[in-house]
């Protein structure tokens, strides 16, 4: 079944989490957007977990270096999700995904940007 995600691309914590409690009753992911965790920090993905405890939050992080310390970040934040880009090395993946697997939540990847996603998929899923 597909899911529905909501992207929290503002840069105010404030209207960020209006949005998500007009939204929440009709989309399944949340997701604290890059700019919005740029201009209000990691914190907003707590404030939207406490807000709505039975949706998944995403935190798109894009991690494109030092993934492990991201993810880590963002998963004590409350996360069930974070991203890493698709164009960064298959090491910072593979640590952003050690990171999903030791606390038994998700790592996505970004292909934004990527020439080959099909390639590139194919080497993700390997890890």
């Amino acid at each position: 079944m597909p899911k529905i995600q909501l992207a929290l691309d503002t840069l105010d914590g404030d209207h960020a989490l209006e949005l998500a409690n007009l939204a929440a009753p009709y989309v399944d992911i949340l997701e604290a957007g890059t700019p919005l965790i740029k201009s209000v920090g990691i914190s907003i993905v707590t404030k939207l977990k406490a807000a709505h405890p039975e949706k998944t939050v995403l935190a798109d992080l894009k991690s494109s270096d030092v993934g492990a310390y991201e993810a880590d970040m963002a998963f004590r934040a409350g996360a069930d999700i974070v991203t890493t880009q698709g164009i960064t090395t298959l090491a910072t993946i593979a640590e952003v995904q050690r990171e999903a697997d030791k606390w038994h939540r998700r790592a996505e990847v970004d292909m934004t940007g990527v020439a080959d996603p099909v390639g590139r998929a194919k080497e993700v899923k390997k890890l």
